[in-house]
């Protein structure tokens, strides 16, 4: 059986048919454009590529664009990746992006000889960057870290590993922090006990927050039971302590942990961060710890910078923008990994 151009198949079964034991067919691209596929119908996603032959994944592969790639099962994507070589391989792997790599390499089997092979092949063709945001996702897989990263033509070496740890440290321990704070400060708020000291911070709010009568403001309410509890807490301290929140509390004339508490119970935002942003915000100042800033920043960097270790060696590098030990690190990963615990 024979296609050339002007071949249209448009449902699974008719494509099944013709395509899956076809015998001889002219393979090329206005072969696989006459097909006009919609990589987002279900029936599509359905295909089990290992159903046709190695001539029309290449092809596939090489016309497929960077968009539909994403709408590919991850397992149809690993079966692409054994298939291809040289320069194939290399132009597959420029198409994909940061979450369909991950999705790709998490289908690998690296008990498998051929899906080790098929991995170490690909991580051969992705760039220092995108190994550094891999390594990051694998941080208990060590067999793919040593085995096929590491292995990698372009790995960045022992800093980029390194790099690449303590981001993903720092990650989740300001991530725990954040969050079993703003649990228990929602809780506390939320209780009947407290209802006063929460209508005298909306009191304060309303009457006209001012860079004069805000610290004032936050040290009154800092003397509360609630923000005293709260702000013996080890995860309110170590959120205190990042030189991010105390450069921004700076900015609005605030000094000390119960001030940070206080502000928190003047805005009801359980968010330390969302209420020191809205407190500058009234105060008509920018906070660089605002999740829009970083967003902002993450965008901008990564149009020239690329990478998570390469991102962080330059935001160290400017001034404005605090990083040793601190919560913006975080929210610059959360925002580039598009994570939106950060909002809650």
């Amino acid at each position: 059986m024979v296609f050339g151009a002007g071949t249209t198949l448009k449902k699974g079964d008719e494509l099944f048919t013709a395509l899956r034991g076809a015998g001889k067919v002219n393979w090329d691209d206005s072969l696989f454009k006459s097909l006009d596929l919609n990589f987002n119908a279900d029936w599509v996603k359905g295909i089990k590529y290992t159903d046709f032959d190695d001539d029309f994944v290449k092809l596939l592969a090489k016309n497929v664009s960077a968009s539909e790639l994403k709408q590919i099962e991850p397992e149809n994507l690993v079966h692409i990746s054994k298939k291809l070589e040289g320069d194939d391989l290399a132009d597959f792997a420029k198409k994909l992006d940061p979450a369909t790599q991950e999705n790709l390499f998490k289908k690998f089997d690296l008990n498998k000889p051929e899906d080790l092979k098929a991995a170490k092949k690909l991580a051969n063709n992705l760039d220092k960057n995108s190994l550094n945001n891999l390594i990051i996702k694998f941080p208990g897989n060590r067999k793919m870290i040593n085995n096929v990263f590491k292995k990698s033509k372009n790995f960045g070496g022992w800093k980029s590993l390194k790099d690449a740890k303590k981001a993903n440290e720092l990650n989740n321990s300001q991530i725990k922090d954040r969050d079993s704070l703003r649990k228990a400060a929602s809780s506390e708020f939320s209780d009947s006990k407290n209802t006063e000291i929460m209508e005298k911070g909306a009191k304060y709010r309303e009457s006209g927050v001012n860079q004069e009568n805000i610290q004032r403001y936050a040290d009154d309410l800092g003397d509360s039971e609630v923000a005293k509890n709260l702000g013996k807490r080890t995860d309110t301290v170590n959120i205190y302590n990042s030189k991010p929140m105390k450069s921004s509390m700076k900015k609005i004339g605030l000094v000390g942990i119960g001030a940070l508490v206080g502000v928190m119970i003047m805005y009801g935002e359980a968010n330390p961060f969302k209420a020191i942003r809205k407190a500058g915000e009234d105060l008509g100042k920018v906070m660089t710890i605002a999740k829009d800033a970083a967003i902002s920043t993450a965008q901008a960097a990564g149009d020239t910078v690329g990478g998570l270790a390469k991102l962080i060696s330059w935001i160290t590098k400017n001034a404005h923008i605090p990083i040793v030990g601190s919560v913006i690190c975080v929210v610059l990963m959360l925002a580039m990994y598009a994570y939106s615990s950060f909002s809650k």
